[in-house]
């Protein structure tokens, strides 16, 4: 369960409306209503009644309005006093990664940074947001570096902003799960996974689950979208789940290698459902110079 559900609730008391609700919190509708329906499956009941309008809450979900006032009462109440007793210097670094940027190479790339230039204030970022412009916030100067991730046959695209693009390396995405979740009759079939076992997705509009939604799924099955998907944006969470056998998902070779070796996970379907990725970096141009190195950055990522 995150925080921003019980926000997201709250907010939704309080319009009565989805819509509304949605526009208070800068998240389109469709989001919003994802995020409410994660919320009453993590509770296991219907918190809205959605035959009403405006929307009422169930009795389960009025019980549930007190304690979630007083849970965001107390997360308020933690927040200020942490910052009051805390003083958090500016970053040198404020970098953002899309989702599906390998893990182990965001640590190889902070360890070199420190080593190198002696930068001990980094923060790395690692997100995904279907409402985010990454490189709209690059113009607004709230990041420093995006890094992300795109398909190795399609011609890199940038937006209608000038950025800096470097190509740092390139990766593959492997679908994997546990392998006691696939029956030994079915060996790595990925028809019988898109069948029975839950989905973890990034980012819903990610160049990736796109590929795999367009290219990948739909050779198998005619709505392939899976019965159960849950989406986790963080590839060190989504890892995690895929070891403790909660589902399955396409992850880069470079962060399961060794866990495939040792055989807690197989690798599903065939050579071409795994997929060929590029990752860039952008700056703004001539922006940051004196404190973006970005031959630096590209040494630290492929080295």
């Amino acid at each position: 369960m995150e925080i921003k559900w019980l926000v997201d609730f709250y907010s939704l008391c309080n319009a009565g409306s989805f819509a509304l609700a949605a526009e208070e919190r800068s998240v389109s509708p469709s989001a919003f209503g994802r995020r409410i329906r994660l919320l009453e499956e993590w509770v296991g009941q219907e918190l809205i009644d959605r035959s009403q309008h405006p929307i009422r809450l169930t009795e389960a979900g009025e019980c549930f309005e007190k304690k979630a006032k007083k849970i965001l009462s107390l997360a308020n109440d933690i927040k200020n006093e942490a910052d009051s007793l805390l003083s958090i210097p500016e970053p040198d670094y404020r970098i953002a990664m899309a989702p599906n940027v390998s893990e182990a190479i965001a640590l190889t790339y902070l360890r070199n940074i420190n080593k190198d230039i002696n930068l001990p204030n980094i923060t790395l970022k690692v997100t995904c947001s279907e409402e985010l412009d990454f490189f709209d916030l690059l113009n607004k100067n709230k990041i420093d570096i995006y890094i992300g991730v795109y398909l190795s046959d399609k011609k890199h695209t940038s937006s209608d902003i000038e950025v800096e693009s470097t190509k740092l390396y390139q990766d593959v995405m492997v679908p994997v799960c546990r392998r006691e979740l696939i029956p030994i009759k079915v060996k790595n079939n990925i028809e019988y996974a898109i069948d029975s076992i839950p989905y973890l997705s990034s980012c819903l509009k990610s160049p990736i689950e796109i590929e795999i939604l367009d290219n990948v799924f739909k050779r198998y099955k005619e709505k392939p979208f899976p019965k159960k998907t849950f989406y986790i944006s963080e590839v060190s969470k989504r890892k995690k789940m895929v070891l403790d056998g909660f589902g399955f998902s396409w992850l880069s070779i470079k962060d399961v290698t060794n866990d495939i070796n040792s055989g807690r996970l197989i690798i599903l379907g065939e050579e071409s459902d795994k997929i060929s990725t590029s990752v860039y970096s952008h700056i703004l141009p001539g922006k940051n110079k004196n404190k973006i190195n970005i031959n630096l950055l590209r040494n630290a990522l492929i080295n």
